[in-house]
């Protein structure tokens, strides 16, 4: 298996950590939460809350990406171990 491969193979743990993490229901009525009330304390500026919102989205996959990665450390040694 090529550095290329391990790569790919690593970010796809990742990307699926991410992904598992963005069809939760919470996530999204938490980031609504946040955007909603960064929007209204900024002199009600729609752009802040909306960017706020996709902000904690952005975090709370990436985190839980990066979990995943860890959670599945093992696996991940013994597959490149296999090839």
């Amino acid at each position: 298996m090529t550095i290329k491969e391990k790569i790919k193979f690593v970010s796809a743990v990742f990307y699926y950590g991410g992904k598992r993490q963005l069809k939760e229901e919470w996530v999204w009525g938490l980031a609504a939460s946040i955007g909603l009330i960064q929007g209204l304390k900024y002199k009600g500026d729609i752009k802040t809350g909306l960017l706020s919102g996709v902000a904690t989205l952005a975090t709370l996959a990436g985190v839980n990406g990066i979990l995943n990665v860890i959670d599945n450390e093992e696996k991940i040694k013994e597959v490149f171990k296999e090839v």
